[in-house]
């Protein structure tokens, strides 16, 4: 018979939350490193200057990112707008902050290289990128890309109208289909060409934006935040629990797989360590909402409290003996947690491990099988269909009697009720309107008949009502 222990992770959750102050009244915002591609530093603002960027990073106001030769990274908004930056570009974020109308103000300073710009701007928003000593200002959603050199900038605009301001020349307003070039050392000099110059990396910005067009669904509700639900879309699926009601599950990840396995804590000035996923999905999943260990499927993912940025994720049922991630209790830096698999060789870190990879290529170009538990982890985003892929076989009862892993000890299977409060049943998605607060929107409703495990090759199951962004890919 399952045996049912009853644990509290409250003390843990409590501790914490006392000592890091949450975000919800305050008018700082965060967005998300969302892809990073090659060597990419990140300047936080810790006083230790620049480190290797991570996915799922945190960006918060006078962030400074830089890509070297081989470096890509994009940094998504709010409301699913994105920034990339090509190789050899360096921007700051001078301003990221929420007015009390609730208008969301950024400021970037573009210092040197390529910056793609896809910028889906809300009525009471203010977007300004600074190219020396000219600005650019949007009064209305635009996709264009710039470009800083040593005596010139680029301006190429792709969908909308982008305003360029100078020290002293009027504004130049540049539309759909147009290329500028600014000399910087003549503020009245500029030169007009009829069409969109593509830039060297244009196939590479287009490829996101199909990944994402094809992966975010808008459906009817009234939350507005974005980031981190394309790639829900693409390495998941919801199904339907009698217990929790509708909840998010990575595609392959087996009944003793472990959410927590591979990450790290990174400290930030002004709320301390918060957990940073190195799963690709990992954003949304813990920032905000409840994780449930589930009887009959292992862990799963239900969104909700929308309201509170979260530096340490929320538990709702947990396994027996496992035991939830807690943040150093002094210093500053990188703490990355540590596997517990004796069997393996010991504690070793796991973040960040290259050979760990669920989707990877054989010597003859095809995809070879996933492996059961990796949960996503070195998938490439677009790269395969992951709905159609078959699920990898489960682990044999024995193989699952590690410690921290969703078993007794006795080769059972059962959850641990916490007396932590659970966030509402259900989901929710949201439209890509402006609004205020550092957290992101609920995820797309559940499906009416949703598929209780991603095992079989058939597609997935689109949420009610769902309005795709456009584009075409996986």
């Amino acid at each position: 018979m399952t045996q049912i222990r009853v644990r509290s992770v409250v003390s843990v959750l409590a501790a914490f939350l006392l000592a890091t102050p949450l975000f919800a009244d305050s008018l700082a915002r965060i967005v998300r490193l969302s892809d990073v591609q090659g060597n990419v530093q990140i300047d936080r603002r810790t006083g230790e200057g620049f480190e290797s960027a991570l996915q799922n990073l945190p960006v918060t106001e006078g962030t400074r990112i830089t890509t070297k030769d081989d470096g890509r990274v994009e940094i998504e908004f709010e409301d699913g707008s994105t920034l990339r930056l090509a190789p050899n570009t360096s921007v700051e974020f001078t301003r990221l902050s929420l007015r009390d109308s609730g208008g969301k103000n950024t400021e970037l300073d573009l210092s040197e290289g390529t910056a793609y710009f896809n910028i889906d701007l809300g009525k009471r928003d203010d977007f300004v990128v600074t190219l020396a000593h000219r600005t650019i200002n949007l009064d209305r959603s635009a996709r264009f890309r710039a470009t800083m050199e040593q005596s010139q900038a680029f301006v190429a605009v792709r969908h909308g109208e982008v305003q360029v301001l100078g020290a002293s020349a009027d504004p130049v307003v540049i539309s759909r289909n147009k290329t500028v070039t600014f000399d910087l050392s003549n503020p009245e000099s500029f030169d007009v060409a009829r069409d969109y110059e593509d830039g060297p990396y244009e196939d590479w910005n287009d490829e996101q934006d199909r990944y994402h067009e094809h992966n975010f669904n808008r459906a009817h509700s009234d939350s507005p935040y974005a980031y981190g639900f394309s790639d829900l879309n693409y390495y998941g699926s919801y199904i339907s629990d009698p217990s929790v009601g509708s909840c998010w599950r990575p595609y392959f990840a087996s009944y003793g797989w472990d959410p927590f396995a591979d990450g790290t804590w990174i400290w930030y000035p002004g709320f301390g360590y918060t957990w940073v996923s190195s799963y690709p999905w990992g954003w949304a999943p813990y920032r905000s909402g409840s994780w449930n260990y589930l009887q009959s499927s292992g862990w799963c993912w239900q969104p909700g409290g929308w309201n509170l940025w979260t530096p340490v994720p929320h538990f709702v049922t947990t396994p027996v003996g496992w035991k939830p991630p807690a943040p150093p209790a002094n210093g500053h830096g990188r703490v990355p947690r540590l596997r517990e698999n004796p069997g393996e060789g010991g504690p070793a870190s796991r973040f960040g491990d290259p050979s760990r990879r669920v989707v990877r290529e054989g010597p003859d170009g095809r995809i070879l099988r996933p492996t059961a538990g990796e949960a996503g982890l070195g998938v490439p985003r677009g790269r395969v269909n992951l709905s159609r892929l078959p699920a990898p076989p489960e682990p044999s009862l024995p193989e699952r009697g590690v410690r921290g892993f969703g078993d007794d000890g006795r080769g059972q299977r059962g959850p641990v009720t916490s007396s932590g409060g659970g966030s509402p049943r259900g989901s929710s998605s949201g439209s890509r309107s402006g609004s205020s607060g550092p957290v992101p929107r609920s995820a797309p409703s559940a499906p009416s008949a949703p598929r209780s495990a991603p095992s079989a090759p058939a597609p997935r199951s689109a949420p009610p009502a769902p309005v795709p962004r456009g584009g075409h890919g996986f």
